[in-house]
């Protein structure tokens, strides 16, 4: 109590070491806003890619003809599920954050200090997104083969189309998202 009287609270204390410590404390930002944005993005793609395959697979099972019936109905279940994907993903990353971030960034520090613990994780994350580049481009190969020409011509227009919407709502989503934290830390700047 007497500490805090004398130096201020946590949020003088942290505005003060803010200054004398900006860019250190805007690479960190940054970095862990690159971590995140890499987390998110992988695990979007995962659950993009697997709820979009059983949509696939759901329709071809049922033998749906897209020419016979509205081109409508797989587009709504596109971007229905991935709509689904983006909301899943976001929730995963928050617990991900919320209940291991600091597990993770501790892990994390301690291999990234050793150059060939930096140099091995370049290495392994670089062939993940190279392997999962390769698994989706095979993975399309294999539904246009299953399904053959006319069947995936079917939905590869409506797949598209869904993921155009499903950009726009997430886009928007997200713009909002950061404006309505823009606002709520201006009103604390504020108080």
């Amino acid at each position: 109590m007497v500490a805090t009287t004398r130096v201020g609270g946590g949020e003088e204390v942290a505005a003060e070491f803010g200054k004398v410590n900006g860019t250190a404390v805007w690479l960190d930002r940054l970095f862990w806003i690159l971590i995140g944005l890499h987390v998110w993005n992988f695990v979007l793609g995962v659950l993009t890619f697997g709820t979009r395959a059983v949509v696939w697979a759901g329709f071809y099972g049922c033998g749906f003809d897209a020419k016979a019936h509205s081109a409508a109905i797989p587009v709504i279940a596109f971007t229905a599920v991935q709509l689904v994907a983006f909301v899943a993903s976001a929730a995963f990353c928050r617990w991900l954050v919320l209940c291991k971030g600091h597990l993770l960034g501790q892990w994390f520090s301690q291999v990234l200090r050793r150059r060939t613990g930096f140099v091995l994780t370049f290495i392994g994350y670089y062939f993940l997104l190279s392997a999962w580049s390769l698994l989706m481009a095979g993975a399309h190969g294999w539904i246009r083969n299953v399904m053959g020409p006319e069947g995936y011509a079917q939905f590869i227009a409506p797949s598209n189309w869904s993921a155009g919407i499903a950009h726009l709502i997430t886009t928007g989503a997200l713009v909002w998202l950061t404006l309505l934290l823009a606002r709520k830390r201006l009103r604390l700047a504020a108080d």
